[in-house]
């Protein structure tokens, strides 16, 4: 008898927990998930490895869009790139992964299908099928008619493998799904720990879904029934170890998240919907009397363009104008609102005049509502704003969702409010959104603040949020480093230390300040220790490398120990943001300044680097490129050791 060849593929395991627990479990129908990052896509394509070695099986996964299939770091990349670990043969044609039978070809063994069902008559795509494996990746995606049609109808096998259906699921209050795992969830939108993994039946009568705790108790009731067996199992985020411990930021990520998205997708909770205060509430902005200097401001606008009777206040909306900018500070100043009801040419009048008040400098942005009269008016107004910055996009997409991303900067705390009598009705407004008659003001907001933020890409895409710190004081043995930079206005400097035992660069003070003679600022920079060593870049923007180096060597002779370094702004880039995103660089909270140009830092819409607040991030690439070679620590018995004033956050605590 010819002994079996031993299988050497490499072995893929499930993460102890919720994941193994879906792998395990033998019920007919399994949904696994509940929120976001709890592994679930990778537990479902774990799931049919169980019968690869059978020739005559065949599995078919689907998502809701073939773009959902195919998308960059998708379904269909993480499968190919799992499966074919351990022997499997994708096709890009069919989007197919075949196994090979001990022996065999690929051609001639198991199969995993990755198909889509974007409209609702897909589904009879599927009449006639015989599937042992149907698996759906984000369920909430299908509707009933397509899920029960495909899961009840066409799961069957006749390869010796058991017959299954697994799904995986994110939260949705309005979903079928929410009403069909309603056992499992408790009255607070939370599923209920002790029922996860419980399984139960059901039957389908006359379309209606009808359960049982047991299979006896459905088929007594119901002569003839065949009940399917059925379970829910929780997973979070936080049993994904594995998760969290290669992309600290991801979670970083939920937690920064409005507060809806956040209740769904981290918490887990399959009761919350939008509601007054979800997205704003009045807390969320802190009152100034003025906003500093701006790096950047724009005016919104939400167009009504009619006339009210104003002893009829719920008659028409509102055309609404919202100044905003961004600090040198890193924070969102709402600074003025504009509101009126009014006809159309005095309309054109009032946001002109806006115009002329706020200068040349705001950015105007129109929203462009669809249609030609849309398209008209907003070609009109931009010929009557001649000499100012105007910029119009079309509306797209539900209010909420546009509103989406001033709300996660609202509830971080980083949206101010200048004092103005305006104040009531805008919060007011902002607070009863999305539940309220009335949101002008949101919209045109939230239309300010895309104008702020959307112009081109971010360059990091780990959130500032997830790298802060408290100010701690500064350990003896840790080696130190700065870095300088310059352009024609300004110069930076910036400080690091480094925590060798975890590879972690902590940035621990910086200086921004307006270019001027070497000697003041090599002064300041001694005053943080005058042993540190830092690095320059000869070859700066604004200068030759010939001028570079003369500015090193006049530093150099005002006491600063100083060496030229050249660095590569793209590797640079690279380096910083895999070093952000596995947790090994932080930033004291103190250094505002650098705060806000991380969250400026992007490109513009030619893929260039736009240089206008990036100066201490070529700082950061200088320490990134150099501190293994440069950082050092102090030599000398002196108390000081660069830190300067005990205890003083800004210069090293």
């Amino acid at each position: 008898m010819t002994a079996l060849a031993q299988d050497t593929r490499p072995q893929i395991r499930p993460q102890p927990g919720p994941q193994t627990q879906f792998l395990q479990c033998d019920a007919d129908i399994v949904v696994y998930g509940g929120s976001a990052g709890g592994g679930k896509t990778f537990a479902l394509l774990m799931e049919p490895l169980y019968d690869i070695h059978n020739p005559q099986f065949g599995a078919v996964i689907f998502r809701r869009t073939i773009k959902q299939v195919t998308n960059e770091g998708g379904l269909w990349d993480t499968a190919t790139d799992m499966y074919t670990k351990i022997g499997g043969t994708p096709n890009e044609n069919d989007h197919s992964i075949k196994f090979a039978p001990p022996g065999g070809k690929a051609r001639d063994g198991a199969k995993v299908t990755f198909a889509h069902m974007q409209h609702e008559k897909n589904r009879l795509d599927w009449q006639g099928s015989q599937i042992p494996l149907i698996g759906f990746d984000e369920l909430t995606h299908f509707t009933w008619r397509q899920f029960s049609y495909v899961a009840l109808s066409r799961n069957r096998s006749t390869s010796g493998a058991k017959s299954r259906v697994r799904a995986t699921c994110n939260p949705d209050p309005d979903h079928w799904l929410r009403r069909f795992i309603d056992w499992w969830i408790g009255e607070d939108g939370f599923a209920i720990p002790e029922r996860s993994g419980v399984i139960r039946y059901f039957i389908v009568v006359n379309d209606d879904v009808v359960w049982g705790a047991t299979r006896k108790e459905l088929t007594d009731a119901y002569p003839g029934s065949l009940p399917k067996s059925f379970t829910f199992i929780r997973s979070s985020v936080y049993d994904n170890k594995i998760l969290l411990d290669a992309d600290p930021a991801y979670l970083a990520g939920l937690m920064a998240l409005p507060r809806v998205e956040r209740a769904q997708l981290l918490d887990g909770n399959w009761n919350v919907r939008a509601s007054a205060g979800m997205y704003f509430k009045r807390a969320d902005f802190k009152i100034v009397d003025a906003a500093p200097v701006a790096v950047r401001s724009a005016r919104g606008w939400d167009q009504a363009g009619s006339y009210a009777d104003m002893d009829d206040p719920d008659d028409p909306d509102w055309t609404a104008g919202v100044r905003m900018s961004v600090g040198a500070d890193g924070y969102f100043y709402i600074e003025h609102v504009e509101r009126f009801r009014e006809d159309p040419p005095v309309v054109d009048s009032k946001i002109k005049e806006r115009a002329e008040a706020d200068g040349k400098l705001t950015t105007i942005r129109l929203a462009q509502d669809p249609g030609s009269a849309g398209k008209a008016l907003v070609i009109a107004q931009t010929k009557m704003l001649a000499g100012y910055p105007v910029n119009s996009k079309p509306v797209t997409g539900n209010k909420e969702v546009r509103a989406k991303p001033l709300a996660a900067q609202a509830q971080a705390g980083n949206v101010r409010i200048v004092k103005g009598e305006w104040n009531d009705a805008f919060l007011n407004e902002m607070e009863s959104f999305p539940e309220g008659a009335k949101d002008d003001q949101v919209d045109a907001a939230a239309d300010a603040f895309d104008e702020l933020t959307g112009q081109g890409t971010m360059i990091f895409k780990t959130p500032i949020e997830s790298l802060l710190c408290n100010p701690f004081e500064i350990p003896r043995h840790w080696p130190r480093m700065y870095a300088i930079e310059s352009d024609w206005e300004q110069t930076a400097v910036l400080w690091a230390a480094w925590d060798k035992t975890i590879d972690c660069l902590y940035l621990y003070t910086s200086d921004l300040r307006p270019r001027g003679e070497p000697s003041v600022l090599a002064s300041a920079v001694r005053a943080r220790g005058d042993w540190i060593v830092g690095v320059m870049n000869p070859r700066g923007r604004t200068r030759t490398k010939e001028d570079g180096e003369r500015l090193i060597e006049e530093y150099r002779s005002e006491g600063l120990i100083l060496t030229g370094t050249e660095n590569a702004p793209e590797t640079g880039i690279q380096s910083i943001e895999e070093r952000a995103s596995t947790g090994r660089l932080k930033v004291f909270r103190t250094m505002d300044d650098f705060h806000a140009q991380w969250r400026l830092y992007r490109r513009d819409e030619n893929g260039k680097i736009d240089n206008r607040y990036d100066l201490l991030m070529d700082t950061l690439r200088g320490v990134v490129a150099s501190y293994r070679h440069i950082a050092t620590t102090q030599h000398t018995d002196t108390e000081d050791f660069g830190v300067g004033i005990a205890g003083d956050p800004s210069i090293g605590y």
